[in-house]
């Protein structure tokens, strides 16, 4: 998340200093991508697919994201093209809620039965997560959204473009789905 901020920040600092150019640029900022896999290689997203139906982990932190799909966010691209009346603006793409890491392994599970007794059970202790930071970097990089809950509200995205996101339980089972069909969860 720190570098999509980053990387919008720039760009904006950026058509600030240019006349008219405001008025040109739209931002598309999508929340974590899932769906189906164009290629077999693990992405941010992929690999928590992939850590859930392979077993990696039996507990996980308390904390949700907020997912979209990466067919929808490939459409309001392609839509934040053309419509009348986005630019200047940021465009939020996100399925409607968040889901805590637990419910996306419920997700899996319930839609791939032959993983079921592979995702995660059960939700860790925060305090047991913030001790482990300090002994495992990778830890340490989710320290700021444990416990969290975010939500991101896309009506407007859908009123301005037309796009309707697709519910994250259904990017959850299609990424699922394609870790299967590729050969990467076995």
């Amino acid at each position: 998340p720190v570098s999509k901020t980053m990387a919008e920040k720039a760009v904006w600092d950026l058509v600030e200093k240019q006349e008219g150019a405001k008025d040109k640029l739209v931002v598309v900022n999508p929340m974590m991508v899932w769906g189906p896999m164009y290629d077999s290689v693990i992405s941010t997203s992929s690999e928590i697919g992939y850590l859930f139906l392979t077993g990696a982990y039996p507990a996980v932190p308390q904390m949700s994201l907020t997912i979209v799909d990466v067919r929808d966010v490939a459409q309001l691209m392609e839509r934040a093209l053309v419509a009348p009346n986005v630019t200047g603006r940021r465009l939020i793409a996100a399925s409607s809620g968040s889901l805590s890491m637990l419910d996306i392994g419920r997700t899996l599970g319930k839609a791939f039965p032959k993983y079921a007794n592979k995702v995660p059970r059960y939700t860790l202790p925060n305090w047991l997560i913030r001790l482990g930071a300090y002994f495992d970097p990778a830890l340490k990089l989710g320290l700021i959204d444990l416990g969290c809950r975010y939500e991101a509200d896309s009506t407007y995205v859908t009123e301005l473009t037309g796009v309707t996101f697709r519910p994250a339980s259904e990017a959850i089972q299609a990424m699922g789905q394609s870790l299967i069909d590729k050969g990467i969860v076995n």
